[in-house]
């Protein structure tokens, strides 16, 4: 090769030359700047990190910078590794904890640079952070957007994990930490599974027990600005603290047995959330308080489900969308939702969608009004004759035998699906949950 086509470099004691070819000046300056410029903005944007850090700025800030400084999705994990905050639009790429926990840091490396692989086809860098000598979290990033440059990136990923360890915890805001606010983080996380200690905590920190628990989850989002405001005009609707976690506005709230909150009870936090357009989740209630990680899951998957069965429900509660629940997980697991159908339902919906009819709506008001010809002839706003002449349609022409209990439950789980799939809407015939 001839000697001016080679590319090489001289290092002294304080200077490095790149020879590179005459034709390939204006390229290699070119890109040079660029990333001389690019790494100017990085410094820049750590330098801008660590002013927020010091200012007690939300963790969504934060982590809205992290994305800025590394050019790539970032995500904050807790000390078992599982995702608090996430920066990429699809968390599905984000890996299975597993194969964090195997490829675990050790004490005196504070960062990882993972390979790609099988399992996560591009490269990951992972840093420890770390809170007064014990792990508070871990920063982990993805060459999603472009590719690392290992050393400079896991530079910076070092430098954001020691900013981040000058914070107590990874949560939404820079609120001092309290002894309830600790114990209740821990009681969602899993971090307790003795009866006796978590006990012990409560007695501790004056929490008093309840014969009944239900977990409140009121989702913020990025819209929110102030959190911590947001935040404590509910505590004030509510009459109990409220912790801002995972950008959930969250609270465990205690109840007799015999109590079963719905909208009624909290209507004056649902008039604020209305206001707000905000959207809350309700658990199921539970007796015992090391249910609470359970149900802050169950809180957090409710808006979402409620959502799909009527728009501009502001508290919903899962108790009313649990078997939405059931059927998203089979969906998510390659089950078609419609293969729950029973063959009847399907039939009817055929017809009318061939004859403009509307026998759906009939059968699904027949079965969940616990087949009460006035009452479903209200609910469809149709004359009592006309619901008579209907049922008895379903009876002789689909075959269908409303005394058979077990082809009943059939039907309502078949129209409960229909509900899931958008093709049904069973509250605007059934009207609210109370």
């Amino acid at each position: 090769m001839p000697e001016e086509k080679r590319i090489s470099k001289a290092v002294t004691a304080d200077s490095c030359v790149l020879y590179v070819p005459a034709d390939a000046v204006r390229k290699v300056s070119a890109q040079l700047t660029d990333l001389i410029l690019k790494d100017y903005q990085r410094a820049s944007a750590l330098l801008q990190f660590g002013q927020e850090v010091f200012h007690d700025a939300g963790t969504g800030e934060l982590l809205a910078l992290c994305k800025k400084i590394m050019g790539n999705p970032v995500w904050f994990l807790n000390n078992t590794f599982q995702p608090l905050l996430v920066t990429a639009e699809e968390p599905f790429h984000f890996p299975v904890r597993e194969l964090l926990q195997m490829k675990n840091l050790t004490f005196e490396k504070e960062t990882l640079l993972l390979e790609g692989d099988s399992a996560c086809p591009y490269q990951q860098i992972i840093g420890r952070i770390r809170h007064n000598g014990r792990v508070a979290g871990y920063l982990y990033a993805a060459a999603l957007t472009a590719p690392f440059i290992s050393a400079v990136d896991q530079y910076y990923v070092s430098q954001m994990c020691m900013l981040l360890g000058l914070r107590p915890s990874l949560e939404e805001s820079g609120e001092k930490s309290t002894g309830k606010h600790r114990l209740f983080v821990d009681l969602i996380t899993n971090q307790i599974t003795d009866e006796e200690i978590a006990a012990q905590r409560m007695r501790h920190v004056n929490w008093h027990p309840s014969e009944k628990y239900y977990v409140l989850s009121v989702e913020l989002g990025s819209k929110i600005k102030r959190p911590d405001s947001i935040r404590e005009q509910m505590e004030a609707l509510l009459g109990t603290e409220m912790y801002l976690y995972q950008g959930y506005c969250t609270a465990i709230l205690g109840s007799p047995a015999y109590k079963n909150l719905s909208a009624y009870d909290l209507r004056s936090l649902t008039e604020y959330l209305e206001k707000m357009d905000l959207y809350a989740g309700l658990s199921y209630g539970f007796l015992n308080i090391l249910e609470a990680a359970r149900a802050f899951k169950q809180s957090m998957i409710a808006p979402g489900l409620r959502k799909r069965l009527t728009a501009g429900i502001h508290l919903a509660r899962y108790e009313d969308v649990v078997f939405m629940h059931l059927i998203q997980i089979a969906d998510e697991h390659g089950v078609p939702p419609v293969s729950f159908c029973h063959p009847v339902v399907k039939k009817v919906h055929q017809y009318d969608e061939e004859y403009g009819t509307e026998y759906l709506r009939t059968l699904t008001a027949y079965i969940h009004f616990n087949q009460g010809l006035q009452e479903n002839a209200d609910a469809l706003y149709i004359h009592r004759n006309t619901m008579y002449k209907r049922i008895g349609f379903l009876k002789d022409y689909f075959q269908i035998d409303f005394d058979n209990h077990r082809l009943v439950m059939k039907l309502r789980v078949s129209t409960q699906v229909y509900s899931y799939m958008g093709w049904l809407n069973i509250q605007d015939i059934n009207g609210p949950f109370e």
